[in-house]
């Protein structure tokens, strides 16, 4: 079809040159948009094949058949084929237990015999840090999300203030114009003008287009990235300069059969208003400085710090529930299974990010800033137990401690490292 209008005339060759073009910048400059799609071939590029190999063969079978039976049983085939890989894999979720399993195959397990001392104990849980914050700003703006960050030496519950999302012009054209830095160890948090810290970000959660943090930090990634890492949390706290600076968690998924989940570092905007240039740059390439799992050694801000993504680390935390094997977590097992509780909705969710001191340990393992998490058994006959802490510290690590009571024997304790 594009052959025949190109050579009907110099006009629809100009047409086509000049349309093929405008393709390839959209595809450049909108990749933002079309890049869950990458991600998702990206975690199913399993199942697409075997489906894609499935269906070429049954339909040149279909095709070459001569007899209506053939071809109805053809026909038949690829739906009871279908219809087994939808059941199975989605409806008995057997995809995502594998998924889970090949989570927990690469957790490197250490034991260990003490637990760690807190530190720097938190007072306020995180929803009624929030709940106060909403309440000390305007209509126009908004809270994001708080998460407790190391500033400096101390612990902080950082969030920004931002234009509301209610008002889609504001998210236009407005900065981020300050930020929210509230001491966790105090039982009384102040909202005043002593913890609203006036530093401007160009790049926000709340903003739109290419001003959006997650368009701006997709638009960074480069070819191979679009197709294997996805951003996620988003934190705010100083860099080793003393700036503020913005940091986006990143997730990588790895693997082939079953792709998982894992850290994939950071992406680091720093703060400052945008002239014509930081535009142009944001609509071609993002904004945004990567920094991978392996180079964050290099960064004392980031160490010990609380970077790692709730989704990375809650799946890391069920993929426990293969302790005792592959067929444990099975309905009809479930020696030792466990699995992270549902709380009530009006209380915080888990991981629960706490600063543990290893200094008094015989481990090698990081002070500062963990998700943990708190496990229970699946069946209510069970009396296993199980306390986990995920480590923040050295993000290419991740500390494990489990504590389990079977049928009245005391396994024990463990340190898993990633």
């Amino acid at each position: 079809m594009i052959k025949n209008y190109w050579n009907k005339g110099k006009k629809q060759k100009t047409v086509t040159v000049i349309g093929f073009l405008v393709l390839l910048i959209l595809l450049f400059v909108l990749r933002d948009d079309y890049q869950p799609a990458l991600l998702f071939v990206r975690k199913y590029i399993f199942v697409i094949l075997l489906s894609a190999v499935v269906l070429f063969f049954g339909l040149r079978k279909f095709r070459n058949s001569v007899s209506t039976g053939g071809r109805l049983g053809m026909l038949v085939v690829l739906i009871i084929f279908f219809g087994i890989l939808y059941v199975v894999g989605w409806q008995f979720k057997m995809y995502e237990y594998m998924k889970t399993y090949n989570v927990y195959n690469n957790l490197n397990r250490i034991e260990i015999n003490e637990l760690p001392l807190t530190q720097n104990e938190r007072i306020q849980p995180m929803r009624n840090v929030y709940s106060m914050a909403n309440e000390s700003v305007g209509e126009t703006k908004d809270v994001s999300l708080p998460h407790l960050v190391r500033v400096g030496t101390e612990n902080k519950w950082t969030m920004a203030i931002q234009p509301t999302e209610k008002y889609r012009w504001q998210g236009m054209t407005d900065n981020t114009e300050e930020v929210f830095a509230v001491s966790s160890t105090t039982p009384f948090p102040r909202f005043s003008s002593e913890n609203r810290i006036p530093v401007t970000f160009s790049i926000g959660e709340s903003l739109k287009f290419s001003r959006n943090t997650y368009n701006a930090v997709v638009q960074r990634f480069n070819i191979f990235q679009l197709f294997t890492m996805e951003p996620s949390d988003t934190y705010y706290m100083k860099n080793d300069a003393g700036k503020w600076v913005e940091v986006v968690s990143l997730i990588k998924w790895k693997g082939f059969l079953f792709p998982y989940p894992t850290y994939g570092g950071v992406m680091v905007i720093d703060s400052g208003e945008h002239d014509f240039n930081d535009y142009i740059e944001r609509i071609l390439i993002g904004k945004g400085t990567y920094i991978s799992a392996e180079e964050m050694k290099n960064h004392p801000y980031l160490i010990g710090q609380n970077t790692l993504a709730e989704k990375v680390s809650r799946l890391q935390a069920e993929s426990l529930k293969f302790l005792g094997g592959f067929s444990d977590p099975l309905p009809w097992n479930m020696e030792t299974a466990v699995k992270i509780p549902n709380l009530a909705d009006d209380q915080n969710k888990q991981p629960f990010v706490t600063d543990f001191d290893f200094s008094d340990t015989n481990t090698n393992a990081y002070s500062g800033l963990y998700h943990w998490f708190g496990l229970e058994p699946v069946g209510n006959e069970r009396t296993s137990y199980r306390i986990v802490f995920l480590c923040l510290q050295m993000v290419v690590m991740l500390f494990i401690i489990t504590i389990m009571h079977l049928k009245n024997k005391v396994m024990p304790e463990f340190l898993l490292c990633l």
